[in-house]
């Protein structure tokens, strides 16, 4: 995906855990996808920092919406996919996108994890992986500033 790209639909994951959104551009504000998976130690070890963001953006009405798709055959356990994020504390909503039907339109390229940050608009701004995607993420979401 390049800078400018709509956000992509958002169904056809095979669960949503805390609360389903198929269209985050309902209401139109600042939206972050991030990518995971349980096999991805950097995507567990990010996860704190991606918090932060959360609750630090939350104020100005960011929303940030959390995607596990599988990288390997054990990622496909939805019962471990529920336990590990609420032990990894994913309170966001959560597509449990087992047939790669939302990665597929994002175009992962087989990286994790990943971050999309898109304006209210419903453009990309940014988009990347692992720590230096995290990075980027945090750079970007600090040109929106908070209240």
């Amino acid at each position: 995906m390049r800078v400018g790209t709509p956000l992509p639909q958002l169904d056809g994951a095979v669960e949503w855990l805390n609360e389903e959104v198929l269209n985050p551009l309902k209401e139109p504000r600042l939206t972050v996808i991030h990518f995971w998976a349980l096999s991805c130690p950097a995507c567990k070890a990010n996860m704190p920092d991606v918090h932060l963001l959360r609750d630090k953006y939350a104020s100005i009405g960011a929303q940030f919406i959390a995607i596990h798709t599988p990288r390997t055959p054990e990622d496909l356990n939805i019962d471990d996919v529920r336990r590990v994020a609420s032990e990894i504390g994913i309170t966001e909503p959560c597509a449990v996108d087992s047939l790669n039907i939302i990665g597929s339109r994002f175009q992962l390229s087989g990286m994790w994890p990943y971050y999309f940050l898109f304006a209210a608009d419903g453009k990309m701004k940014r988009r990347g992986a692992g720590a230096i995607g995290l990075r980027l993420l945090t750079s970007s979401l600090a040109e929106f500033g908070t209240s």
